[in-house]
């Protein structure tokens, strides 16, 4: 049997026997290897990631070897390897009965059952190959670990990386993995210990950081975050990926001439990141040089004239200056290039309400309802629109259309309230108005802002100070 780092086959090198292999292939002749050399063969092919020639080795091993249980072991996992799972688990089941203890069987078994999706039996044999006492337990129940990891099952990751730990606690890269396998399961306090714990061994590690600097910005500790992508960046001043993370938190603390530097940082590594570009452009657009941000826009066309974003981004400016028509345009190729996005169409939508279209700024926000019902803005202006056109009736079917997508949403409650009262019926218009009261009671004034009528309605006033009562 074969020790734990050999069935963790990580060859890199070509060695004489794989040349000897080669040489027999491409001469068609026929040399002999024994079982061993097939082994190490087939494992230099998987690990090359070359199946096909994975699977001639075994052929040609198994013609030599027929009774061999090793080179059948190695064929059930080239199997695996091209996505053969039933086959694969035939010859596994058929080794488990002859190899009570070749744990490198029970290891494949798990596999197997892993990528059917059979979590728990797949765990139960991984556990059984553990039991059988391989020479290096850490090793083989931390590549369990990356099994489960790669197939994204990070709550069985995690078991499995402790427990290469517990075996060798010397391991520090398993602080890492484990921090990662947190971090993806939302449990971001952990991932914070578990990453600040793999830094006190490994402080120059610019990933570690990096990925602490994520956890920060999870957690809403922006400062932390900042210091974290800083360290990262001092490691590792080409971490491109560090750099852009630093420069969009920047832009979410609303540190927008801070984040232009850092972005033109990255485009000096990058220099056609369109990210960065589009990123920029918005930076110079809120500070309110739309100069700048337009030749940013301009700039990432054409690097890349399918790029969606900057010709949205070239419409936004002209349609906060008004520029319906001229928006539109940009509009319209930005919808060409990426159909499904519902910002573009709301955009569109817009740029046809500024000119008093209606109709047609309907037939936008339908598409953006189509693309995306889970948007309280979008039902909202669907209805104003409406509204607009005269259709009060329309108007209050589309928002009781709306609780089908988003339920508890105050606004909406409010807003199909006034409708009801505008057209007439009190009764749901202060159903609707009182819940919305009761669910964000702090939003009234800005809700009946542009209703100073309504807001003056004595029965208004009543459920107003009802309300403030009961939530008191």
């Amino acid at each position: 049997m074969r020790s734990g780092d050999d069935f963790l086959y990580r060859g890199g090198e070509e060695n004489g026997t794989v040349k000897r292999f080669e040489e027999m292939r491409k001469r068609k002749e026929k040399y002999y290897f024994d079982v061993h050399e097939f082994e190490d063969i087939i494992d230099y092919y998987l690990e090359s990631n070359k199946s096909e020639s994975a699977l001639e080795a075994v052929n040609c091993g198994l013609h030599l070897h027929p009774e061999s249980m090793i080179i059948q072991l190695k064929q059930a996992q080239v199997l695996l390897d091209q996505g053969k799972v039933t086959r694969a688990l035939k010859i596994l089941r058929k080794l488990s009965a002859i190899e009570h203890s070749n744990y490198e069987v029970f290891i494949s078994l798990g596999t197997a059952l892993n990528i059917m999706g059979r979590t728990e039996e797949a765990t139960q044999y991984y556990d059984h190959a553990l039991s059988l006492d391989p020479d290096d337990k850490s090793e083989m129940a931390s590549q369990i670990g990356y099994i489960f990891h790669d197939r994204e099952k990070y709550k069985e990751a995690l078991r499995y990386f402790k427990m290469a730990l517990n075996f060798d606690p010397d391991r520090s890269a398993l602080l890492y993995e484990m921090a990662y396998c947190f971090e993806r399961l939302g449990q971001f306090r952990k991932a914070d210990k578990y990453y600040n714990r793999y830094l006190d061994h490994e402080p120059f590690s610019d990933m570690g950081w990096f990925n602490l600097g994520i956890v920060y910005y999870k957690l809403e500790k922006y400062d932390d975050a900042l210091r974290a992508y800083d360290f990262s960046i001092a490691i590792n001043d080409r971490n491109a990926s560090a750099i852009f993370n630093k420069a969009s938190l920047l832009m979410t603390i609303s540190e927008y001439s801070k984040a232009i530097d850092v972005y033109h940082d990255l485009l000096e590594l990058e220099p056609k990141n369109l990210s960065a570009i589009q990123y920029l452009a918005e930076c110079h657009d809120i500070l309110g040089d739309h100069k700048k941000a337009e030749l940013h826009y301009s700039h990432a066309r054409k690097i890349d004239p399918r790029f969606p974003e900057a010709y949205f981004g070239s419409g936004m400016i002209l349609l906060k200056r008004k520029k319906f028509q001229e928006s539109r345009k940009f509009f319209k190729k930005a919808i060409e290039l990426d159909e499904e996005n519902p910002d573009y169409w709301f955009a569109l939508a817009q740029s046809y309400r500024g000119q008093g279209n209606y109709n047609q700024a309907h037939r936008a926000i339908k598409k953006t309802l189509e693309y995306d019902p889970f948007e309280t803005d979008y039902w909202l202006e669907a209805a104003a629109l409406q509204k607009a056109l005269g259709n009060l009736d329309e108007s209050i079917r589309i928002l009781q259309d709306s609780f089908n997508f988003n339920p508890e949403e105050a606004e909406i409650h409010y807003q199909l309230g006034i409708y009801y009262l505008l057209n007439g019926h009190n009764k749901p218009g202060y159903e609707h108005i009182e819940q919305g009261l009761l669910m964000e009671f702090d939003i009234h004034e800005k809700v009946f802002k542009p209703y100073q009528g309504l807001f003056n309605d004595p029965g208004i006033k009543n459920l107003i100070e009802k309300c403030r009562k009961l939530l008191s």
